[in-house]
């Protein structure tokens, strides 16, 4: 007997549409591996650089002094000398692309608007960031004319606001506090209790399901789900409702220091009574409001004349992969099996961290992975 799901009649396009685009993000990247291990290939092999880090460097002349073994210090730094002039220059052709052909990270805020799905992303049990998507026209299942339309009366200032602020912005970085209270459906819950209770839940009907030879869920096990995902919606809406409503308390201003700094709310997070987000645009390091990129592969940054500079997890990536290299280098004297390696592991951490997000994805947004491409 088939079982009538609590979401009936409610479109899922969006939700896998935006949940697709934002799996495409978690794994990009300001720079790209192959394209500094082949120009520090290019550079050190291929115009004969690499005797600059021998005793006796040189670069023409006596044959024997570029036979010389290498020198460590010398190897190490102008083997670092290389590999940051090729990241920076990928961090300038980036910048420089972005303002022709856009960012994808801004055109992703863009999609969430055109949508009309606002997202919530946390990075740690009181911390995350807020995407506010609200439709030009208010509603998203429309036609292509009507759509056309509201963007048109959009960018003449006459169609409703997208931010959720006054001067539109849609991004912000929020600190809830431990025993932030909402309105459920009956009576008020606490925010952070009543998620890990739903995914609890989520957990359990996995677990039944996966215990089944073959693991396949039923109708009712398709219904459930729909039941845990419109119980989240419903908590989020009624987050974001009250967060609207007190929008001049929540939305505060953070001074450019604190915002380099990542300083939580004056007092910290156990101190606070009402939920605080911080505008996304207004500190040094995201000033274009894509700071809640900092939680994904991309990583934090900080910006020098508007070049962005990871300091997050790609900085972190791309130094252990230079300490590879330089490691394989000095104790095996190949370039080119040094740079295959620092390639080969950019390839395996972003692919781990990959299939581990599009798995923490789907599980958050309780939706079936397969639909995830």
């Amino acid at each position: 007997m088939d079982v009538p799901p609590p979401d009936q009649g409610v479109s899922a396009w969006r939700s896998i549409f935006i949940c697709n685009e934002l799996n495409e993000r978690l794994v990009s990247t300001r720079t790209y591996s192959f394209v500094t291990w082949l120009v520090m290939v290019g550079l050190l092999e291929g115009a004969g650089l690499k005797n600059g880090a021998r005793w006796y460097p040189r670069f023409s002349g006596n044959e024997a002094m570029m036979t010389a073994q290498y020198n460590p210090f010398l190897q190490l730094g102008l083997s670092g000398f290389l590999w940051i002039l090729t990241l920076f220059a990928q961090l300038l052709v980036r910048r420089a692309a972005s303002i022709f052909i856009g960012d994808d990270l801004i055109d992703f805020i863009d999609l969430c608007s055109v949508s009309n799905v606002s997202v919530v992303l946390m990075d740690e049990p009181f911390h995350g960031y807020y995407i506010h998507g609200r439709a030009p026209s208010n509603n998203s299942d429309v036609c292509h004319t009507d759509l056309a339309r509201a963007l048109a009366r959009e960018g003449k200032g006459i169609g409703f606001s997208r931010g959720l602020t006054a001067d539109n912005c849609q991004t912000f970085e929020m600190f809830l506090p431990p025993e932030l209270g909402v309105q459920g459906p009956t009576s008020g819950v606490n925010f952070r209790r009543e998620l890990l209770r739903i995914f609890s839940d989520v957990r359990t009907t996995d677990a039944e399901v996966a215990q089944r030879r073959p693991a396949r869920p039923t109708e009712a096990d398709i219904a459930e789900m729909s039941r845990h995902r419109c119980s989240v919606q419903a908590l989020i809406d009624s987050f974001v409702t009250a967060v609207v409503r007190n929008v001049d308390e929540v939305v505060r201003y953070r001074s450019s220091m604190d915002s380099f700094l990542g300083m939580p709310p004056r007092g910290g997070v156990a101190a606070l009574r009402s939920p605080v987000f911080f505008r996304d645009q207004d500190g040094p390091s995201f000033p274009n409001g894509v700071g809640w990129s900092s939680c994904l592969a991309h990583g934090s940054e900080v910006r020098f004349m508007g070049v962005g500079m990871p300091t997050g997890f790609e900085w972190n990536m791309v130094l252990l992969e230079f300490m590879l290299f330089s490691v394989v280098w000095r104790f095996y004297g190949s370039i080119y099996l040094a740079a295959a390696l620092g390639f080969v592991l950019n390839r395996l951490v972003l692919a781990v961290y990959g299939e581990v997000g599009k798995a923490q994805l789907a599980h958050t947004s309780i939706i079936n992975p397969m639909f995830l491409i």
